[in-house]
Order: C-alpha cells, then sequence, then structure tokens
C-alpha cells in the first residue's frame, strides 16, 4: 500500500495507467490498434490526508498522453472512495476506441 501523501497517490496513479496499458496490450495485441483514450475516471482512495485528487488522477491521464500522444488525450472524472479492494490507493477505468 502506497503513503497517505498526494505525491506517493500520483504515483499509485501512474502505476495504476501502466497495468492498464499492459491489459490493453494483452487484450488487442498491438497497441497501435488504440484510436483513442476515450475518457479515464479515476478511483482515488480519500485517506485523510489526501487532498486535491484530481491532481492524482493527472498520473495517470499524463502517462497515457505519454503513450499515446495526442490519441491519449481524453474526458476524465475523479471520484474519493471511503474504501477500496485491498486497500489500494489508485484504480482506474478506462474506455478505448479501436482502429476499425
Amino acid at each position: 500500500m502506497w503513503g497517505t501523501c498526494s505525491e506517493d497517490a500520483i504515483v499509485a496513479a501512474k502505476f495504476a495507467c501502466v497495468r492498464q496499458v499492459n491489459r490493453i496490450k494483452l487484450a488487442v495485441g498491438d497497441l497501435s490498434k488504440v484510436k483513442q483514450i476515450v475518457n479515464l475516471r479515476g478511483l482515488v482512495l480519500a485517506k485523510e490526508g489526501l487532498s486535491d485528487l484530481t491532481r492524482i488522477t493527472d498520473g495517470c491521464s499524463k502517462f497515457m498522453i505519454e503513450v499515446f500522444g495526442d490519441s491519449g488525450a481524453h474526458t476524465r472524472g475523479t471520484e474519493g472512495m471511503a474504501a477500496m479492494p485491498l486497500d489500494v490507493t489508485f484504480e482506474a477505468d478506462i474506455l478505448v476506441e479501436l482502429q476499425p
């Protein structure tokens, strides 16, 4: 589990998106098949001491743009959660549009 400071949570968000990119690659075989990252929903464990939850989701959003360039730009939302499975700090729910 990550610490409770925002910087640790930002790193956790980026790692969550690294896992999502790996899942996309496993599902479609090649990341060049991704036409657009359409939407990203960040779920942040809102523990005491964490504030500015949207800044935490930025860690994931920036990573998607690093990987996919303009195709990584997306709409997004952030939700603060009172509890998360396995007490994780961040989860990402991502909607991906694929090439035809």
